[in-house]
């Protein structure tokens, strides 16, 4: 007997398998049911088999469409970013044209302005020119600086010259005072600055930089100098009347004949500095650091210089009449010939310090350290 059994499609997907239908030869004792059984499983066998590489090819598509997914998400993500970055870009040019194409207007307008008639309109002018430093240090401060002491230079020129023959100096205009003070505060760079015979009386300068600076015969007078940077500046004849000087320093300044009368010197730095001739009559130099000075003939009456730092100074013939000296450090110092008559000097160092000559009448010479062996008979000893 033959029997005919036709299985599912499903089950041939195989294109090596393009028969559906198996025959099968039986006999009475019904030996077609076992076949039948047999292939019942082989196909279920089969279906599970399809069944797991359809799975198994589902997963590997999905997996697929996620890398092509991730990958098209993280070009898009980098295009983005390129596109962005390019138009920050763009941006940022525009606005730096746009700014650097203002500040030139102004620069521009400003130059005229110093050419007006009007003193207002000219110092307008001055003040945006130091603006326009101060916006850009580096690339601009060196020429607005150069501009205003062009600006100031004849009538710097005319004081110095008067000065020097002790003629009266010209007075300044407020356009003047103004370029010299802008110029003062608008440096930037390591070119010393002229600003010999200025009118900066009264200026604002606190924290400039004047290193190296040229301003002999220069007036500032109440001007505000505090922690100013004056190293190596040339000060000579110049007017520091009531200047605040609070911690300037004036290291290797050169000070000579300056006129320092009532400066607020406290705690400035003036090592090595000259101060030949120089007045400080009642100036504050508490705590101040004058290691090294020359100060000979400088005038120190009535002057604070309590703590005050003298060391190793020369200060031959200098006058300290009624100034205090209390606790002030004048070891290996030379006051030969200086008048210390009336000062406090209680208990100052005086280790080392050369005295011959020097006058202390009426000098509170109170737990005064170590008298050095150039001071045989102090007057008096209160």
């Amino acid at each position: 007997m033959v029997l005919g059994l036709t299985l599912p499609e499903f089950v041939y997907l195989d294109p090596a398998r393009p028969s559906t239908t198996i025959e099968i030869n039986t006999t009475a004792d019904g030996t077609s049911r076992v076949a039948a059984a047999a292939i019942t499983a082989y196909a279920s066998a089969e279906s599970a088999r399809v069944a797991a590489t359809t799975a198994q090819y589902s997963a590997d598509q999905a997996a697929v469409t996620a890398r092509r997914q991730a990958l098209r998400a993280g070009l898009l993500a980098v295009a983005a970013g390129v596109l962005t970055a390019l138009g920050l870009m763009v941006r940022w040019r525009t606005q730096s044209n746009t700014e650097a194409e203002r500040r030139d207007s102004r620069f521009a307008m400003a130059i005229e302005h110093l050419a007006h008639e009007v003193e207002s309109v000219r110092i307008g002018g001055i003040y945006t020119l130091e603006a326009l430093a101060r916006e850009d240090p580096d690339g601009t401060s060196e020429t607005v600086v150069q501009i205003l002491t062009n600006y100031t230079k004849r009538h710097r020129e005319e004081r110095v010259a008067a000065l020097a023959s002790e003629q009266e100096a010209p007075a300044s205009s407020p356009d003047q005072r103004v370029a010299c003070a802008a110029s003062a505060r608008s440096r930037r760079y390591p070119t010393p600055l002229d600003l010999s015979g200025a009118d900066l009386s009264g200026a604002k300068l606190f924290d400039a930089d004047l290193t190296n600076a040229n301003l002999v015969a220069v007036e500032l007078s109440d001007a505000n100098l505090v922690a100013a940077d004056l190293s190596n500046a040339d000060l000579t004849n110049a007017d520091l009347t009531n200047a605040n000087l609070t911690t300037t320093c004036l290291e290797n300044a050169v000070l000579r004949s300056a006129r320092l009368t009532g400066a607020d010197l406290y705690r400035a730095r003036l090592w090595k500095a000259i101060l030949v001739d120089a007045d400080l009559e009642r100036a504050n130099l508490s705590e101040a650091n004058l290691y090294g000075v020359d100060g000979s003939r400088a005038n120190f009456a009535s002057a604070g210089l309590d703590r005050a730092r003298l060391a190793s100074s020369t200060l031959i013939g200098a006058n300290f009449h009624g100034a205090n000296l209390s606790r002030a450090t004048l070891a290996e110092a030379n006051l030969a010939g200086s008048d210390l008559s009336t000062a406090h000097l209680w208990h100052a160092d005086v280790a080392g310090a050369d005295l011959k000559g020097a006058n202390l009448a009426g000098a509170k010479l109170m737990g005064v350290q170590h008298w050095g062996s150039h001071l045989s008979h102090p007057e008096s000893v209160d």
